[in-house]
């Protein structure tokens, strides 16, 4: 499933000051502020490679494309956050990582669940605290919108690498197991 993995090559504005928080990621500080149009293209050439790496899926760029567009179209819908390194010059910031937070409605909490999905970290800034400084930016963006009390994401059954850096966030295995249905073949047999 995409978007599970911390170590895999909405509005405008900058996140808050826990966003802010220095990483010496690559010899550079790292902030993290929430996407904006302008980073379509980074986030679907992140999308791309996070199916590649972890689920061996080519995907359609074309159809990624759509779908980073529309969410950036669609804050109701969610919003990415941008890590990136703090520029001495303008335009001077190198991209290090990326993370969609898409909403659930929960009907027994009377609120959205925040869930983290399409995270990507820069091979070069693995190991360096970027994800825990999206999820810190996650954190505050939730509680000061009312949100649940809960995060969720997902992450693939062999990835100890990225159960490791969320169990370090304070996140823990959910009692929940996913299931799904994959129609498409049987909605495209439909449109025959």
């Amino acid at each position: 499933m995409p978007g599970a993995e911390p170590d895999s090559a909405a509005a405008a504005g900058t996140a808050g000051a826990a966003g802010v928080a220095g990483v010496a990621g690559a010899g550079a500080s790292v902030r993290v502020r929430l996407g904006v149009a302008s980073d379509a293209s980074v986030l679907i050439s992140s999308n791309i490679a996070i199916a590649l790496q972890t689920e061996q899926l080519t995907l359609d760029p074309a159809v990624v494309t759509r779908g980073v567009q529309h969410l950036l179209c669609t804050p109701h819908k969610g919003f990415y956050l941008i890590a990136e390194t703090v520029a001495a010059t303008p335009g001077g910031s190198v991209f290090a990582g990326s993370l969609l937070v898409t909403y659930e409605w929960s009907d027994w909490r009377a609120a959205d669940i925040h869930w983290i999905q399409s995270v990507f970290v820069q091979e070069a800034f693995r190991g360096q605290g970027v994800y825990q400084m999206m999820y810190s930016e996650v954190l505050r963006l939730a509680r000061a919108a009312g949100a649940a009390p809960t995060v969720r994401l997902y992450v693939e059954h062999d990835n100890e690498r990225a159960k490791r850096a969320y169990q370090k966030c304070g996140m823990q295995q959910s009692h929940y197991l996913m299931y799904e249905a994959d129609l498409a073949a049987e909605w495209k047999e439909d449109k025959l």
